[in-house]
């Protein structure tokens, strides 16, 4: 905290840029209410985050030491900058890429209203019996990613990682998502299915090393969903396949299994268009038939609804 205190400050126009002069004068109610807010936060903060400036008022402004604000300013954002920087290297890689989706799937799933029907097929295949992915498609803005962070954040529950915590202290179900496109290790068929083995690996206790052929290591994630159990299950969710390079035919969604091991749900967003954004879709459509969940476009009271939660800065599950 940063503060300066101002010797001399005049009563009239010349300081507004440095109090609240509502009719020309200082607001007393307004100086008591920020010098209460200083006291405050002296009390609570420890005393190496306060800094404290004094000032003197010259004719038309403060004279203080700003060369000394500018080095205190420098010195606290150098440490924090270093702290945050070795602590992202303290981590795995799968770890901070757990955490990236998890803060995406946040700000995807914030005011989540709506799309009930959906929500209930894709909770009925939770709970089910169904060996194979769930696949909800939709046109842009029909609400995929909302209905996939939102499921997503329900069901990781307990099973969210603690910070900076050991594998072996993640006990019970195993979920994961991945925001296809969102980061680097989400944006290729290859760097996917890495980051899908190396997190299953992690949360297993399982560091065994990766094979180099992106049909090896879809083998291999199929072989590690097959670790799950009933104490131990796996939930995989999968957002925007559409959104993958279509490098290593990605889009032929050949890397997805067609029948889950027991103990294993995947759920998948993709997005229904013609020409070749919307390959992935078909592919869908051809290989998962009997497996489509389809979001239909919004009735028009329910876009009004919508573009109300959005106009107030808020979220929907408007964005696909």
């Amino acid at each position: 905290m940063y503060l300066r205190e101002i010797e001399g400050l005049p009563n009239n126009v010349s300081a507004q840029s440095y109090c609240d002069l509502p009719d020309g004068h200082r607001d007393e109610t307004a100086q008591a209410r920020l010098n209460r807010l200083k006291s405050q936060l002296r009390a609570r903060l420890p005393e190496a985050h306060i800094h404290q400036y004094h000032a003197t008022w010259r004719g038309t402004g403060p004279e203080w030491d700003l060369d000394r604000f500018c080095e205190d300013v420098k010195a606290d954002l150098t440490r924090i900058i270093d702290q945050e920087l070795e602590a992202f290297r303290s981590d795995a890689p799968w770890l901070r890429e757990h955490r990236e989706h998890d803060e995406f799937a946040e700000q995807r799933a914030a005011h989540f209203i709506g799309r009930d029907d959906v929500l209930r097929a894709v909770e009925q295949y939770l709970g089910d019996a169904t060996r194979g992915p769930l696949i909800l498609h939709g046109v842009a803005g029909s609400g995929k990613t909302a209905v996939v962070a939102h499921t997503y954040l329900r069901h990781s529950g307990d099973a969210s990682l603690p910070p900076n915590a050991p594998p072996e202290l993640n006990q019970g179900r195993v979920v994961i998502a991945r925001f296809l496109g969102t980061t680097p290790s989400s944006s290729d068929l290859r760097s996917l299915l890495v980051s899908l083995c190396s997190e299953l690996g992690a949360r297993f206790g399982n560091d065994a090393g990766l094979p180099a052929e992106v049909s090896s290591l879809a083998r291999e994630l199929e072989e590690r969903l097959g670790w799950a159990t009933p104490d131990r299950p796996i939930l995989v969710f999968l957002d925007a396949l559409d959104q993958l390079d279509p490098t290593d035919g990605a889009h032929t969604l050949w890397w997805l299994p067609r029948e889950l091991p027991e103990h294993v749900k995947l759920v998948a967003s993709v997005l229904e268009q013609e020409g070749d954004a919307g390959a992935a879709f078909r592919s869908a459509e051809h290989l998962f038939v009997d497996r489509l969940v389809k979001l239909g476009p919004f009735s028009p009271p329910r876009r009004r609804g919508v573009a109300g939660c959005l106009a107030y800065g808020g979220g929907a599950d408007a964005p696909g």
